[in-house]
């Protein structure tokens, strides 16, 4: 009966502290996260302090712009590899989970109600960092799931997920927030028109907009 008490109580602390060390090794992980995205943030301006203030832009079309925009680092020698920008999800999930934002590679004009082009008519613009009318408030860089969900959307980007989900976005001053869509749009989903309308990642108004 002493043992059945004593494996009983057992249970029970492992049950009760299971839970706390999973929060803790989530935080753990998104602290770390926030400062793999803070230095990415600090990359991209310092490219843009070489480049005539010019955000890195690795393709023609803005999607792909704002998903390899890395590459333009790596070819310039800021940085060895393209898993250099996100290590961890290079080893966890072979893939870079940090995208540029497609305001900063991409006419404001073009992001606006009513200007819109199809995804396949799109292409990137020359933008510059001064250009970034509210730099603590534009999101500069957004990430993927930083832990696998059961329901992204088809992009893979967690952050549009129909649930509340935290994930550390940096501005374009280098400032990092964890925050959720809802802390950004009010709870309400976003109105997308031709993949432009989601903050941070396209927001209307590109980056004339403030996200926050």
């Amino acid at each position: 009966m002493e043992v059945l008490v004593v494996i009983g109580v057992a249970m029970i602390l492992v049950g009760l502290v299971v839970p706390g060390l999973a929060g803790a090794r989530q935080v753990a992980r998104q602290s770390a996260f926030s400062a793999n995205v803070r230095q990415d943030a600090l990359l991209a301006q310092t490219y843009c302090n070489d480049y005539a203030g010019v955000y890195p832009v690795s393709d023609p079309d803005p999607t792909e712009a704002a998903w390899r925009w890395y590459t333009v680092l790596r070819n310039s020698g800021y940085i060895a590899a393209d898993a250099d920008v996100d290590p961890d999800g290079a080893r966890r999930y072979g893939e870079v989970r940090v995208q540029l934002s497609k305001c900063v590679v991409m006419p404001a004009e073009r992001m606006r109600r009513g200007y819109t082009l199809p995804p396949s008519e799109q292409r990137t613009s020359a933008v510059r960092d001064d250009q970034v009318t509210y730099p603590a408030q534009k999101g500069l860089l957004i990430p993927l799931c930083s832990e696998p969900l059961p329901q992204p959307d088809s992009r893979g980007r967690c952050f549009y997920y129909v649930g509340r989900v935290t994930e550390p976005i940096a501005f374009a001053d280098t400032s990092v927030v964890i925050l959720d869509r809802f802390d950004l749009v009010g709870g309400t989903a976003p109105v997308e028109i031709d993949g432009i309308g989601l903050p941070v990642y396209a927001s209307w108004g590109g980056c004339r907009a403030r996200d926050r």
